[in-house]
C-alpha cells in the first residue's frame, strides 16, 4: 500500500467518525426536545383536568370560598329598652311592643319626670311605660310629628305649668296639665287618654304644694 492510498484512507476514515458522532448528537437533541415537549403536554392536560373539575363543582353548586369584607356601619347609642339615644327621623321604624306606652310630659325646663312617673301609676296605668329617649324634639312632637324610632304601641305626649302663690304661711302650687295620646302606627288620637285640667296643692314650701298638686292627677 503506497502513501498516497493510506492517506486517502485515514481522510475517509476520519470523515465517517465525524459523521456518526454529528449523527449521534442530532439524535440526542431531537430525543431531549421530544421529552421537554411531552412534558408540556403533560402539564397542560394535568391544567384543564383542574378546570374542568373546578367547572363540575361549580356546576354542583359547590363555589370556592370567597373572602366577603364587612361594610363599616355606623352604630347608633341605644337605651336598654333599645331606643335610640338621640332622635334621628332616619332611622328605620320598628315594629311597635304591644301594651307600651312611651310618656313625653315636657314643663319649661324639660321633661317633667315627677308627672310623667304619676301619670304611669294612674291615668296610663294599663299600659307599660318604656325609657324614652333623653333629649325628644319637644316642638314635634307637640304638634303630633311622632317619630318612626318609637317602638312602642302608644305615646302619651303633653305639657305642665305651674303657677306659686303664698298666703300666710302656705303656698299654692297651681298645676295645669294638657296631654294627648295617640297610637305610634296611625298617629290616630286616643280621645279618652287625652286632655287638659288644672290641679291645686296646698304645702309649707313650693315643692310640698308641688307634690300634693302632682298626687291629684288621676
Amino acid at each position: 500500500m503506497n502513501l498516497s492510498t493510506e492517506r486517502k484512507i485515514k481522510f475517509w476514515l476520519t470523515s465517517l467518525a465525524k459523521m456518526i458522532f454529528i449523527g449521534f448528537l442530532i439524535f440526542k437533541v431531537y430525543d431531549y426536545t421530544k421529552s421537554r415537549k411531552t412534558s408540556n403536554d403533560a402539564i397542560a392536560t394535568e391544567g384543564d383536568l383542574i378546570t374542568k373539575t373546578d367547572t363540575i363543582i361549580d356546576k354542583k353548586g359547590e363555589k370556592p370560598p370567597v373572602n366577603v369584607q364587612k361594610s363599616e356601619t355606623t352604630e347608633v347609642n341605644r337605651l336598654p329598652n333599645g331606643l335610640p339615644n338621640e332622635p334621628d327621623d332616619s332611622i328605620e321604624k320598628e315594629k311597635p311592643l304591644p301594651g307600651t306606652i312611651g310618656i313625653y310630659i315636657f314643663n319649661e325646663n324639660g321633661l317633667d319626670a315627677q308627672v310623667s312617673r304619676h301619670m304611669e301609676n294612674t291615668i296610663l296605668q294599663n299600659y307599660i311605660a318604656m325609657a324614652i329617649v333623653s333629649n325628644p324634639n319637644k316642638e314635634k312632637l307637640l304638634a303630633g310629628d311622632i317619630p318612626g324610632y318609637f317602638n312602642t304601641e302608644t305615646v302619651c305626649i303633653g305639657t305642665t305649668s305651674y303657677k306659686f302663690t303664698e298666703s300666710d304661711t302656705k303656698i299654692t302650687c297651681q298645676l295645669t296639665l294638657s296631654f294627648d295620646t295617640y297610637m305610634t302606627a296611625t298617629r290616630n288620637k286616643i280621645r279618652e287618654l287625652s286632655g287638659s285640667k288644672t290641679y291645686y296643692g296646698i304645702g309649707f314650701s313650693q315643692e310640698q304644694a308641688k307634690e300634693v298638686a302632682v298626687k291629684k292627677i288621676h
